[in-house]
Parts: C-alpha cells; structure tokens; sequence
C-alpha cells in the first residue's frame, strides 16, 4: 500500500513521501494561482481542479490554505472566509 493510499484510507502515513510531496507542491501552486486570482471564474476552475467535489454555487474567499485538496469535498451553496 502506497503512503498516498495510507493517507486517504485514514491510516498513519509517512508525509515526506515522493509522491505526497509532488501533490502537496501541484496544491501548493493552485492555491497561489487562486489567492492571486480577481475573477470569480478563474478562480472557481481553480477550486474545480483543487478539490475532489465541488457544489453548486460555491463561494470561498481568500486566503485559502490547503495541503493537497484532492480529498476535500464541498456542498452546495457553501461559503467559506
């Protein structure tokens, strides 16, 4: 079982795996994209490649602060500051 695999199945993991460091970094860079970001569209692609699922009519302000994002879930009409 890979430490990502470890990870996501809520078991103790080695952070400084190659591969969580690789998708900590792609995170990493998607959230400086989207605290840089003034358009609403941009900026909701961001959250849309960032995270696993998405609701609708989403809205979440910066600073956003997130170490990979793809096993973070949003529902509908969730709004965060």
């Amino acid at each position: 079982m890979s430490e990502k695999e470890k990870m996501l199945a809520g078991l103790e993991f080695c952070c400084i795996d190659k591969e969580l460091l690789k998708d900590r970094e792609q995170a990493r860079n998607l959230v400086n994209q989207f605290n840089h970001c003034q358009n609403k569209e941009d900026k909701d692609k961001i959250i849309d490649s960032l995270f696993k699922k998405v609701g609708k009519s989403c809205t979440i302000e910066s600073p956003l602060y997130c170490d990979y994002g793809y096993n973070t879930q949003i529902g509908d009409y969730f709004y965060a500051k």
